[in-house]
């Protein structure tokens, strides 16, 4: 699991049933209460630790307020910190993988867009670039891919533009995963009905203009369908 935060500080007293820290798990974050009376000593693993495996040392506590002292340069067993040393290198060898694979693929596009500005004046972008350069209001043309070649950091080339990576927890990843994996070994099939809207259509164009004179969202045809 992973520390989401502590609640408690080094040096504060705590009872049984008192919240110690928030531990984020790959199914939900669970609060992880004290066991016994004493004071907390010493955070082994801060806020956002990652990895940590069942039966490492997290934090130490004392009976008596006088032994804070002496766990003050505490560092965990070798045995123990191995795997806590690990992590920091681990932790940036994933997005690491994650910008190699992202430069792989846009490639052979960046090869298509020198050709294309030889021979047509189409352009090609990723559905990345395309969305964030339509919500912004900038045209394609004006985008430059950057060094890495990637999706994203083609539309963040562009003024106005920009995007922030923002960690998965725990739970969105086995969620991402689960998904993958059931589109990938689960057999789909899939049902169609055929409607005929013409009078759900002459609604819309009679709601949307007063919801353009009060000021409100324009209503789409699955507004309507979900509201029936």
């Amino acid at each position: 699991g992973n520390i989401a935060r502590w609640v408690k500080k080094e040096g504060d007293k705590v009872s049984p049933g008192e919240v110690l820290c928030e531990v984020e798990t790959d199914k939900a974050t669970v609060e992880m209460e004290c066991m016994e009376e004493g004071y907390l000593a010493k955070i082994v693993c801060g806020d956002g630790t990652k990895e940590i495996k069942v039966g490492e040392i997290i934090a130490i506590t004392v009976e008596e307020e006088g032994d804070i002292e002496k766990f003050k340069d505490y560092k965990a067993s070798s045995s123990a910190a191995a795997p806590a040393e690990s992590k920091p290198q681990s932790e940036p060898v994933e997005p690491k993988e994650e910008k190699k694979e992202v430069s792989k693929a846009p490639e052979p596009t960046a090869t298509k867009t020198e050709e294309s500005s030889q021979s047509g004046d189409r352009l090609f972008s990723s559905p990345v670039a395309r969305k964030l350069a339509e919500d912004n209001n900038v045209p394609l043309s004006s985008l430059k891919a950057s060094a890495a070649k990637g999706s994203k950091k083609e539309a963040a080339a562009a003024p106005g533009l920009g995007y922030v990576d923002l960690p998965n927890t725990q739970i969105r990843k086995v969620t991402a995963n689960r998904l993958l994996q059931s589109k990938q070994t689960i057999p789909h099939y899939y049902l169609t009905v055929d409607s005929r809207v013409d009078k759900l259509i002459k609604l819309r164009s009679e709601l949307n203009p007063m919801q353009d004179a009060s000021g409100g969202k324009k209503i789409s045809i699955n507004d309507l369908v979900i509201k029936v």
